[in-house]
């Protein structure tokens, strides 16, 4: 979902994704696919904080010996389990790359459209014959339509390699089943770290309780000294 949030603003920020210069349009595209990476980082921590909390609830559960429903499992802390399910919302888009990758051709030059003032040349039959090529219907294949999706989707990408160069197009269709899974996969990076994180919670409240006990000792021990004083 969040994939196809992304490829939607690609259509309103596409244009500052291909600015001329070439350095400052490298930097601007490396940035963006670094902040999507960064926010699936997030998101996946945040999903993998949460399970392994719930993990915790789930484990004492079954310590006091309540019975622990396959829910409970599924809903607690595994380290592939962002991976999965990275793979999973993505599974259909990566099965479109995947069947791009393997019929995408090298684009060649097209014809644009004729100029509207050759109409009138258009009536003399040498000159209709020569132009008739210009008026063949463009047809639509499952490699056209698929080269729409996939290139949304990879916008910033298109802008690094290069949408003017045939050669440096084909090379990132080719790898966009690839290209497609990278920044979505430091979800499941984030969401590995969910049990560490968990384990920072622990530990702060753990030396939260010591300080108050520190306070406590202290506070006794001066009230002891202050009563040893008065008599």
């Amino acid at each position: 979902m969040l994939t196809l949030v992304s490829a939607v603003l690609f259509l309103f920020v596409g244009q500052i994704l291909v600015i001329t210069s070439g350095v400052l349009r490298v930097i601007i595209n490396l940035c963006t696919i670094g902040l999507f990476a960064m926010f699936m980082y997030a998101e996946g921590a945040r999903l993998g904080e949460d399970d392994a909390a719930y993990g915790e609830i789930v484990y004492q559960r079954a310590q006091n010996g309540t019975a622990v429903s396959k829910d409970d499992l599924n809903r607690s802390f595994h380290p592939l389990k962002g991976y999965v399910i990275v793979l999973l919302g993505l599974a259909p888009l990566l099965i479109a790359a995947i069947i791009f990758a393997l019929i995408t051709k090298l684009q060649v030059y097209q014809l644009g459209s004729l100029p509207s003032w050759l109409s009138s040349f258009e009536r003399n039959r040498d000159i209709g014959l020569a132009l008739a090529y210009y008026h063949e219907p463009v047809q639509t294949s499952l490699e056209s339509v698929l080269r729409i999706v996939i290139r949304l989707l990879l916008f910033p990408y298109v802008s690094l390699f290069g949408a003017d160069l045939a050669a440096n197009m084909l090379m990132m269709e080719r790898l966009s089943p690839l290209l497609l899974i990278i920044a979505p996969m430091f979800y499941g990076v984030g969401y590995q770290t969910g049990s560490h994180r968990r384990a920072l919670v622990h530990g702060d409240i753990a030396a939260g309780i010591q300080k108050v006990n520190k306070r406590e000792k202290k506070a006794r021990k001066q009230r002891a000294q202050q009563g040893k004083r008065i008599i």
